[in-house]
C-alpha cells in the first residue's frame, strides 16, 4: 500500500496499526515540527534548551497526537497536532526553567551581551534619539490589533496556511501538510494579502 498517497485522516488511523504509515506521517510533519522548534529555541536561548532536545519532544507530542486524535471531536488532524507538537515543547522548557540550577543555565557573559544583537538593538534604541518608546509601542499595539482583526477575516484553511508561513514553512511543505496543491496555498496566500490590505485602507 503507498501510504502517500493517503490523507491525514486514513494515515492517522493506519499509522495506529502500521509502522510504515506511522514513517510517513512523521516524515511529513517533520518540518513543522521544526519550525516550531527553531521558535522556541529562539525564543528560549539562555534557558540551557537544546535544538536535539525540543525535536524530540516535539515528536513525542506529534505520536500523542496520532495516538489520541478523534476526528468526530477535534479541528483537522494538522490543527491538532500542532497543538500537540507545541505543548510537548513548552512543557518541556517550562521544566528546564524549573531546575535547581535555572541561574547556572540563564546566565550569560560581557561577551555574550557584546554579541547578542538583542541587547544590541535594544542599547541602539536607547542611544537614538529619534526612537520614541511611546511610537515604538503604539505600533506594536496596532500590528497586534491588526493581526486580530485580520484573523477574523480568514478562513481555516486560510488561518493554517498562515499559520504554517509563519513558522517559516516553503509553499511545497504547507502543501504536503495540508493535503492541498500548491496552486491552492498560493491563491489562499493572495487572498490573506488582499484581506489585510483592506484592513489598511
Amino acid at each position: 500500500m503507498n501510504f502517500e498517497e493517503l490523507n491525514d485522516y486514513e494515515l492517522v488511523e493506519m499509522a495506529r496499526q502500521s509502522v510504515d504509515a506511522s514513517e510517513v506521517i512523521y516524515t511529513k510533519y517533520q518540518p513543522l515540527v521544526g519550525k516550531i522548534a527553531k521558535t522556541i529555541f529562539k525564543n528560549n536561548k539562555r534557558s540551557g534548551v537544546e535544538m536535539k532536545d525540543l525535536i524530540q519532544e516535539g515528536n513525542i507530542g506529534l505520536s500523542h497526537a496520532v495516538k489520541y486524535y478523534n476526528p468526530n471531536r477535534d479541528n483537522l488532524f494538522f490543527t491538532y497536532a500542532r497543538v500537540c507538537i507545541k505543548k510537548a515543547m513548552i512543557s518541556y522548557v517550562i521544566g528546564i526553567n524549573r531546575q535547581k540550577h535555572k541561574f547556572l543555565n540563564t546566565s550569560i557573559s560581557m561577551e555574550e551581551i557584546d554579541n547578542n544583537e538583542e541587547f544590541n538593538s535594544i542599547d541602539k534604541i536607547l542611544k537614538d534619539d529619534s526612537s520614541n518608546p511611546i511610537n515604538i509601542l503604539v505600533d506594536k499595539e496596532s500590528t497586534i490589533r491588526t493581526y486580530e482583526l485580520l484573523q477574523a477575516k480568514l478562513t481555516d484553511f486560510e488561518q493554517m496556511v498562515l499559520d504554517l508561513r509563519d513558522y517559516g514553512l516553503n509553499y511545497k511543505e504547507i502543501s504536503e501538510i495540508l493535503d492541498r496543491d500548491e496552486k491552492a496555498i498560493d491563491n489562499a496566500i493572495q487572498r490573506i494579502r488582499n484581506k489585510a490590505k483592506n484592513l489598511k485602507q
